[in-house]
């Protein structure tokens, strides 16, 4: 008899233990962040765009996630200190996030191989780009135009470091000018390169259209001599493009487009591979429909030129495969040529 109650009391207790399981795992998607807080993780100190960003992303997320987005700084290595702790500290439940600069925090990494990074950021799942930023060329006030940089003979163009963005984005102007350039790196940010190309000590860099629009309006710089895109952008229509201004050859152009992966700057949010797929697709479209909220759009534009100006959808997943795929070594070989 006590052999049958034992076998019954073991028989219910896994039965309520199996209901239980199935009953924490059926929570959809939508409840499970009804129910929780969310971590975002930004690879960045407090005050710059990307902390910023994220804080409007954390403001407005409660009316499309359903609770609250706390933001907690963790700073250090581009934003490889943050990703690490994502990848190899939490859960993959969908509960903690990571955004940062693209190109700093996921691609170079990948394509550097860099030993400190502890992922691979290829098999991540991402789930937003925000607050894309073009790319223009700014010259120091001795220069009125493009062509007197093409005609000056030897120039020098300022950036922090060989892996950023704006060097990328110098690349196609430097060919098909054919200039005979030299970069200076060692810059602490980008608004010292800016700051440098204003007091003459260099002669061009490339700066976010948004950073250096607020330099021009403050009587620093000079208006951009060109936009790296192929269209105006309806906010700045008097800065014309790199291809109204520039005879673009068939190399030239695609050169731009193995460029353009490189250093778009924009910043993005991303959770560990294992993260389940209808977590991911849920996060995809909360994002989607957040970056069309007028209410998000609006605190955007107060921070950014371009507003949120947001990557979402089947536009982010080509992106993503084209931006690990990039044939890394030949730009950096056509590069290492200016900086000898």
């Amino acid at each position: 008899m006590r052999s049958v109650r034992f076998l019954t009391s073991l028989s219910l207790a896994m039965l309520c233990l199996f209901t239980c399981s199935f009953a924490v795992a059926a929570e959809t998607p939508e409840e499970l962040y009804k129910n929780n807080k969310v971590t975002l993780l930004l690879g960045t100190g407090a005050g710059g765009g990307s902390d910023l960003g994220g804080r409007i992303i954390a403001k407005h997320w409660p009316e499309f996630g359903g609770n609250d987005m706390i933001v907690k700084n963790m700073p250090g290595g581009g934003g490889i200190v943050a990703v690490n702790y994502l990848v190899n500290s939490c859960r993959p439940d969908g509960l903690t996030m990571h955004m940062m600069m693209f190109g700093s925090s996921y691609q170079l990494p990948y394509l550097t191989k860099n030993r400190a990074a502890k992922y691979d950021a290829s098999r991540l799942q991402y789930v937003l780009g925000a607050y894309q930023e073009p790319w223009v060329l700014v010259a120091s006030k001795k220069f009125k135009s493009l062509e007197d940089i093409a005609k000056a003979g030897n120039i020098t163009y300022g950036i922090m470091n060989p892996l950023e963005g704006n060097n990328f984005a110098m690349l196609p102007i430097l060919e098909a000018l054919q200039l005979k350039a030299k970069v200076v790196t060692g810059y602490k940010s980008q608004q010292e390169a800016l700051l440098a190309v204003a007091k003459g000590e260099v002669d061009i860099t490339m700066g976010p259209v948004s950073q250096v629009m607020r330099e021009v309006n403050q009587g620093v710089l000079q208006k951009p001599f060109l936009l790296l895109e192929r269209e105006r952008l309806p906010l700045v229509p008097d800065i014309p493009t790199f291809f109204e201004v520039i005879d673009v050859t068939s190399e030239i152009d695609a050169l731009y487009e193995q460029c353009r992966p490189l250093c778009m700057a924009v910043r993005m949010m991303a959770l560990p591979e294992e993260t389940p797929a209808e977590i991911v697709e849920y996060l995809r479209d909360v994002f989607t429909r957040m970056a069309a909220s007028e209410a998000f759009e609006a605190d955007a534009r107060k921070a950014f030129l371009l507003g949120g100006n947001c990557l979402t959808g089947k536009e982010l997943q080509d992106f993503i495969q084209t931006a690990f795929s990039v044939d890394f070594t030949a730009i950096m070989e056509r590069l290492n040529k200016y900086s000898q």
